[in-house]
């Protein structure tokens, strides 16, 4: 990220503001600049709305705000991840607990065929092979990074309820099997991993 010069000291109040106009123009220049590195800038429509939030550090101890007039603190940082500590997840405190946002990886929802190769919705989801004409077991592969390593907990379901949907992970395949060989069956699946 970018180092922003900031004169804290201007305008002084014993001085001329012609003495202090030239640090006064580097404090507005910075204002400005840094102002536009996550929101719409000045002077254009929708001027102050974020475009996104950027983070230089993990924070290892946050603490929630202890203004008294506050409603409800809450904060939302980066802090390293259980199964890959050197990348960024995002986590949510709220005087009740600590949420990890980002603990979501991939998730998608098909129907039931003699053979499946497109999902309905899906998120990190790169493709998906199976069906009836394999036993009711259905491959789900996971784009290139979403995961580290093997543990993942997984929630699967079919919506008609019939029966149990069993699962395996070997990264970055999801396999499903036991599933109906029924055509029609919506069946989905989560993907989480802190």
């Amino acid at each position: 990220m970018s180092n922003f010069e900031f004169n804290v000291s201007v305008p002084a109040t014993d001085n001329n503001p012609s003495v202090d106009q030239p640090q006064m123009l580097i404090n507005t220049t910075s204002e400005n600049s840094i102002w536009a590195v996550d929101h719409i800038s000045y002077n254009s429509n929708n001027g102050g709305t974020h475009l996104q939030t950027s983070f230089s550090n993990f924070q290892t101890n946050p603490v929630l705000p202890s203004d008294p007039g506050a409603n409800n603190p809450s904060i939302g940082y980066p802090a390293a991840g259980g199964a890959d500590v050197t990348n960024a997840q995002y986590y949510f405190n709220n005087p009740l607990a600590q949420f990890l946002l980002s603990s979501v990886k991939a998730f998608g929802v098909f129907t039931t065929a003699a053979s499946v190769t497109t999902l309905g919705n899906s998120f990190n989801v790169l493709s998906i092979s199976g069906g009836s004409g394999m036993g009711g077991t259905y491959l789900i592969t996971l784009k290139s990074g979403v995961v580290i390593g093997q543990n993942v907990v997984v929630f699967a379901n079919d919506a008609a309820g019939v029966n149990g949907v069993n699962w395996s992970f070997t990264n970055p395949v999801l396999t499903l099997f036991g599933v109906s060989l029924a055509a029609g069956h919506k069946i989905s699946f989560v993907i989480l991993q802190s």
